[in-house]
């Protein structure tokens, strides 16, 4: 029994310290990829907007995250903005809400990779 317990935990520290290496060595390539994009790694889109919400997570009554998500007609993605582009002012967020309406045609400045991923669909995209 011991043995075995001994064993289960030198499993778990090799599969955790694989999984910590996996994790930061991700952040590091993302970050990398980041720092390297060009304007030719983006792209100018024209999208018909077909629904708009806002999803805020709260927790004690207090808005922790808020989203703005925006449905492109014929699409089978929704575009997002996140408190994180309003700088957590909400008159900012009610300023770009006020702003955009179900119907109009807006441009977005998109990364070609992820509008690809978006538009191949699956579960995973």
């Amino acid at each position: 029994m011991g043995k075995k317990i001994v064993f289960g935990l030198i499993a778990f520290a090799i599969l955790s310290s694989i999984t910590i290496v996996y994790i930061i060595n991700t952040g590091i390539s993302n970050n990398t990829n980041a720092l390297n994009r060009t304007e030719s790694d983006f792209t100018t889109e024209n999208f018909t907007i077909s629904e708009i919400w806002e999803l805020q997570k709260t927790k004690r009554q207090k808005v922790e995250e808020s989203y703005i998500f925006i449905k492109p007609q014929n699409e089978d993605f929704n575009l997002r903005f996140s408190d994180s582009d309003f700088f957590d002012k909400t008159e900012n967020k009610e300023k770009t809400l006020s702003q955009i309406r179900e119907g109009d045609t807006i441009n977005v400045k998109v990364l070609k990779s992820q509008l690809e991923n978006a538009r191949e669909g699956g579960p995973l995209n």
